[in-house]
């Protein structure tokens, strides 16, 4: 099984394996302030959302074009990434969006190839 799929006309596709991973998370909240009497931050907690940063390492272009049109202008984009920092059983169903890419061509010592990487941005709440 692969570390994370795109759900496209009614399946899970399997992607790619990136050579880095990384998540994060941030809540969201309204209306926060400090207490003027005890300095205590009182917050109304809307939830937790999540970014998960993608990296990839490429030997042809070819490979970055068939990933990207999976990925880009996709909204809502529907992926699950296997991490048990998402879920208890290491699968999480995410909706959101790409929000940055960058695409770099490198040089390695097989020749040139590229590097990718992107940002998912949690977008909706399931």
């Amino acid at each position: 099984m692969a570390i994370w799929q795109v759900y496209e006309n009614n399946a899970w596709v399997d992607m790619p394996d990136p050579s880095a991973l990384k998540i994060n998370t941030e809540d969201l909240d309204v209306d926060s302030y400090r207490s003027v009497v005890n300095g205590n931050l009182i917050r109304n907690k809307l939830g937790t959302w999540l970014t998960v940063g993608f990296e990839f390492n490429f030997q042809y272009a070819n490979d970055v074009a068939a990933l990207l049109l999976h990925i880009v202008d996709v909204y809502p984009l529907r992926i699950k990434v296997d991490s048990p920092a998402l879920s208890v059983n290491g699968k999480s169903d995410l909706i959101g969006y790409v929000g940055k890419a960058q695409l770099e061509r490198v040089y390695t010592q097989s020749g040139f190839g590229y590097t990718l990487s992107f940002n998912f941005i949690e977008g909706q709440k399931q």
